[in-house]
């Protein structure tokens, strides 16, 4: 069985104007949010052995906010393919993992992040469903679990929806 976590990285700043958007660093309340999801992750048991992390500023904090709570080791890639990729980027990327990792986490974009994760979830609480295609905010995360040992086996509609988090359901502003 593998586990994918499609992560979206938390609130950035858009204070200065002059910044390319790939170097905008996360807000307040994004260095707020990173730290409680890291904490549902580790309480939930979705701790990565692959974290993949696409290059921008933000991204990168996000990830390092939410590390202190993972509990094993992992490995981590950090790559322009998600910052700059569409949705399919995101699922030829879990598609292309090696089967020695169980749980792989993507850390990027919307509408990427949400494509990917409509993409590839389509069993699971009708519920989590609605409430993940409402709206896919800053630090959501999803979790899709995939009945198969290989990544490679991954298509449209093969995975079940198990979890679907942002930091407001955790009680951030």
């Amino acid at each position: 069985m593998k586990t994918l976590i499609i992560f979206r990285h938390a609130k950035s700043a858009w204070d200065d104007p002059g910044l390319a958007d790939i170097d905008r660093p996360l807000a307040p309340r994004g260095r707020a949010a990173s730290p409680l999801m890291g904490r549902w992750f580790r309480d939930n048991g979705w701790t990565p052995d692959h974290i993949v992390c696409s290059s921008s500023q933000r991204t990168r904090e996000t990830l390092a906010l939410t590390l202190p709570f993972f509990t094993h080791d992992h490995c981590i890639t950090v790559t322009k393919a998600l910052y700059d990729g569409s949705g399919d980027a995101y699922v030829e990327r879990a598609r292309n993992e090696n089967d020695k990792t169980n749980i792989l986490m993507l850390i990027g974009h919307n509408p990427s992040a949400e494509d990917a994760a409509a993409f590839f979830a389509r069993s699971g609480d009708p519920a989590l469903h609605n409430t993940m295609a409402a709206k896919f905010p800053t630090a959501a995360a999803a979790v899709i679990r995939f009945k198969t040992d290989s990544w490679r086996d991954l298509v449209a509609g093969c995975g079940e929806l198990v979890a679907f988090q942002t930091p407001r359901g955790l009680g951030a502003p």
